[in-house]
């Protein structure tokens, strides 16, 4: 019952000097004694109320680790952490590919407030929220915008160009300077058909 960081070095020492010293006696308890042992240790390892807590804030979380259990149980111990791993992945690209976009509309421009990182899982679903905008000028408000990959700087490379065949324009207001450096990387700055706004 004790709690206090010093319990644990003790109860590591005395675990120590028990295998060491009485080695010969664990070979006389009965297995079934022992496997009940290690049972009543483990149930007490389990963080119940932090369980709860999880199932109550984050069912995908709960199912990642549910299924790592499950997976413990049934699987190589290597395999189930495997499946742990690709199971939080699924999960974790799932949310961000669906970054949040808040859009609204000021005159001539339809506004694109976007919120979290251009990567290949987010630029379909960003790519089909410009192609549904009707203003002369669409304009990402790219304040919250990190980090963005290849695929992220060709479609919008793509997008504006698309807007420029109609007669109108693509601008990214407030970026980050990161962002407006993987945007000139691929044609260049003098031929970038992105326009960029403080």
């Amino acid at each position: 019952g004790a709690r206090s960081p010093l319990a644990g070095v003790f109860s590591a020492l005395w675990v120590a000097l028990f295998a060491v010293a009485g080695a010969s006696l664990i070979s006389h308890i009965p297995i079934p004694a022992m496997a009940a042992s290690i049972l009543l240790i483990c149930w007490g390892l389990v963080d119940r109320r932090g369980i709860r807590a999880l199932f109550r804030v984050s069912r995908a979380e709960f199912f990642v680790m549910a299924l790592t259990c499950l997976a413990t149980l049934l699987l190589e111990l290597q395999t189930a952490i495997y499946a742990g791993v690709l199971a939080s992945l699924f999960f974790y690209l799932k949310r961000t590919s669906q970054p949040r976009v808040q859009q609204w509309r000021e005159g001539d421009e339809d506004v694109l407030r976007v919120g979290g990182s251009i990567f290949f899982g987010a630029s379909h679903y960003l790519q089909t929220r410009l192609q549904r905008t009707e203003g002369l000028r669409v304009v990402i408000d790219a304040q919250q915008i990190n980090f963005i990959d290849y695929s992220g700087v060709e479609m919008l490379h793509q997008e504006a160009r698309r807007l420029g065949r109609q007669g109108r324009l693509l601008i990214l207001r407030n970026a980050r300077p990161q962002v407006i450096e993987e945007l000139n990387k691929l044609e260049g700055p003098q031929n970038c058909p992105i326009l960029f706004e403080d």
